[in-house]
């Protein structure tokens, strides 16, 4: 399967749900662990949140049928986005504990 970027509006409202408002940082937590990493949405750019230390996670997997949209994103460290790969968010933290 080809990777597949997430969209735009998919990527704001992830933001959004995460605590981030245009013109505000906010810290956010690794949905894995205790990694905080930020997201600073700047009034100059209000179109992109620049997003630091996280990456966007598909929660269920493009790969297992997963639709590419914001109530499917989660943000993860790279090291636990990593490690999970194309497992659903509760199969990895199974594999954790």
């Amino acid at each position: 399967m080809s990777r597949k970027n997430v969209p735009n509006a998919a990527r704001r409202a992830a933001c959004e749900a995460a605590g981030a408002a245009i013109g505000k940082t906010v810290r956010v937590q690794c949905a894995s662990c205790a990694f905080v990493g930020e997201v600073d949405w700047r009034p100059d750019y209000a179109y992109w949140p620049m997003v630091s230390g996280l990456e966007f996670d598909h929660i269920v997997p493009l790969a297992a049928g997963g639709p590419n949209v914001a109530d499917n994103l989660q943000l993860l460290c790279r090291p636990c986005n990593r490690s999970k790969g194309a497992k659903t968010h509760a199969t990895h933290q199974d594999d954790q504990a």
